[in-house]
């Protein structure tokens, strides 16, 4: 689920649902693979959540629903003679480093699209000199004897947008980038304490003012 606000935002610009194409792999399963908003002062919300399956297969599949859109986020933001900031975000179901099981493919297609895309996780901008890492995990799952502990979730954003604010993962130290179990019930994700098989994130943002 995303929600966003918008401080001051006066005028709604619609919505898009970002839907597969007819020459896609058949296995896409549904046809809507993603959101684009937008609203004044100009910025643009995207959401997604891609192909699950944890397989090379699989993120062939998200490759290509990346790029699908990616390109339809960057139509909408240039439709002025000003870039529109973005924000894109979702459930991308991919590793930014290769897995056990599968070649990460579709992270370094998002970070190199023309886009000119950042990730508010994948950086400490309250110290520069750091080297810049995503969490070690978003979700947090054990299922019987499986256990899986991943950074499938993020954040993105292009020029014009300046992160303020982030809320941290429990059981990670923004900056040490170590796991805390003791934060994080021993049956892992959902739990009592948190709900979803997934870490919410969060962020507060500046945004640049554009004309159209």
């Amino acid at each position: 689920m995303l929600t966003f606000a918008v401080k001051g935002a006066t005028q709604s610009l619609g919505e898009t649902n970002v839907e597969k194409k007819a020459t896609g792999p058949s296995e896409w399963g549904r046809r809507e693979i993603g959101t684009v908003s937008s609203a004044l002062p100009r910025i643009i919300v995207a959401t997604t959540h891609l192909k699950a399956a944890k397989n090379p297969a699989g993120e062939v599949i998200r490759v290509e629903q990346a790029a699908q859109f990616l390109s339809k986020v960057f139509y909408n933001a240039n439709l002025s003679s000003t870039a529109i900031p973005a924000v894109i975000c979702g459930d991308f179901n991919t590793t930014p480093q290769d897995s056990e099981k599968f070649r990460a493919l579709t992270y370094p297609k998002i970070m190199n699209h023309s886009l000119s895309l950042s990730s508010i996780y994948n950086q400490d901008w309250k110290n520069t000199a750091k080297k810049p890492s995503e969490p070690q995990y978003t979700t947090w799952k054990r299922r019987g004897d499986y256990e899986a502990k991943h950074t499938i979730d993020y954040i993105f954003y292009t020029a014009g947008v300046r992160p303020t604010h982030l809320l941290s993962i429990p059981g990670l130290a923004l900056t040490g980038q170590t796991g805390l179990i003791g934060s994080v019930d021993d049956t892992r994700l959902p739990s009592l304490k948190y709900p979803s098989d997934h870490f919410a994130l969060a962020t507060k943002v500046s945004i640049k003012a554009t004309t159209s």
